[in-house]
């Protein structure tokens, strides 16, 4: 079972309303970010585990933010 207010879910769901506002697929971020399609959707339900900080910067780069912007529980619409 998925806990929604985990770290990890809600920097998934960020990562997921970044890259919708980007309009990219996963498979599009994936390649961004140089990681497997299927670990795109991992980190978005928050069943990869916890991303190191190399990870989250590359994440933030690709998607035009910055990596405190990934934490803010206030970006989960």
């Amino acid at each position: 079972m998925i806990n929604v207010h985990s770290e990890e879910y809600i920097l998934g769901q960020n990562i997921r309303n970044c890259r919708m506002k980007k309009k990219w697929t996963q498979k599009q971020l994936a390649i961004a970010v140089d990681v497997d399609r299927a670990d795109i959707s991992r980190y978005e339900n928050g069943t990869k585990g916890a991303m190191n900080f190399k990870k989250l910067k590359n994440f933030a780069e690709a998607l035009d933010v910055t990596e405190e912007l990934q934490y803010k529980r206030n970006m989960i619409n």
